[in-house]
């Protein structure tokens, strides 16, 4: 349970209705299976008058993959250097137990009666093809929107390692240093609950349409994802994301609250939040981590910090490659 939180909502919000990218061409001749570590840091400065402190806003996939839990030395330094630790939610056993019930339906109906015959099949073909170990009737507990979160990322969980914003929290606690929560899960995952019951089961159908289509295509949109990652292409990553929310595919209403709830209201939340903790602590040095997609597009944190009166520098040394 604490796996499927931690991955909830970041680089790779959802899969339903996207038009599948084609893998990301690195910059670099580098066979990007074999990296260390990513070629190029999501981290910005972040400076104000005022301000003595070292700030730092550093982008995050909610993966365990060792290419990415393994910091750019840049990334590293300044965690290491940090007075004060950020994660989205509390990543405390106890904080992600409580978390857990928001997932959980309060309508009185089960998974299966929500989606109904012929979609419970569908969704039992696609977890079996994941794990035989898994049925609907395994999350019936759960709020229908549950299954567009896990079914992209079932295999990826199901491997045994923490993602990287957990690894960033434990670490940050065995150091010493101070952490801090900047929402609280009901805030990270309330957006889907704006959604209606017909809604959620479209969306579920639309994840199981996406993930047969990329099948056809022999395309991993999680790879796509992390390989842009890698690489540190801000502006393809955008893109990305943009072509998600703007797929004809998927219903404009469904489109907008996911937009809304998801990205725009807890980028102003995160950011609102950013900036009283550097103001509160002026002194401190504070390292951020966020979902790297709360970075990127319209009404984003970085924006909105600029708005606020900052200053935001991407870090853009290149690392030479480690294979």
């Amino acid at each position: 349970m604490k796996k499927v939180l931690s991955l909830f909502f970041g680089l790779t919000l959802s899969v339903f209705g996207q038009e599948l990218a084609q893998p990301a061409k690195a910059e670099l001749k580098v066979d990007l299976a074999n990296v260390k570590h990513a070629l190029k840091p999501m981290l910005w400065k972040v400076e104000k008058k005022g301000v003595t402190g070292n700030c730092w806003l550093f982008g995050t996939v909610h993966v365990a993959d060792p290419r990415i839990t393994t910091l750019h030395p840049a990334v590293a330094k300044a965690f290491d250097k940090a007075d004060r630790v950020y994660t989205e939610v509390d990543m405390s056993m106890v904080a992600q137990l409580k978390a857990a019930q928001v997932m959980m339906r309060k309508d009185g109906k089960t998974m299966e009666e929500s989606l109904g015959a012929d979609l419970v099949k569908k969704v039992n073909a696609e977890l079996a093809s994941i794990s035989p170990m898994f049925s609907v009737k395994v999350f019936n507990p759960m709020k229908t929107w549950m299954l567009v979160v896990i079914l992209p990322q079932l295999k990826e969980q199901l491997g045994g390692k923490e993602p990287l914003d957990i690894q960033l929290w434990k670490k940050a606690g065995a150091a010493g240093k101070v952490r801090v929560a900047l929402e609280t899960a009901q805030e990270q995952m309330g957006g889907l609950d704006t959604l209606t019951e017909k809604e959620q089961v479209k969306m579920v159908q639309l994840t199981l349409d996406a993930l047969a289509e990329a099948r056809k295509q022999n395309v991993d949109p999680l790879k796509v994802i992390l390989d842009l990652y890698l690489v540190g292409d801000t502006k393809k990553m955008a893109d990305f994301f943009e072509k998600e929310f703007n797929n004809e595919k998927v219903p404009k209403v469904i489109a907008a609250k996911f937009l809304k709830g998801l990205l725009h209201d807890r980028n102003e939340r995160i950011a609102n939040n950013i900036d009283k903790q550097i103001s509160t602590h002026p002194a401190e040095s504070h390292f951020f981590a966020v979902g790297t997609a709360h970075y990127l597009n319209d009404k984003n944190i970085r924006e909105l910090l600029v708005k606020k009166g900052y200053r935001v520098v991407r870090v853009v040394k290149l690392a030479v490659p480690e294979l």
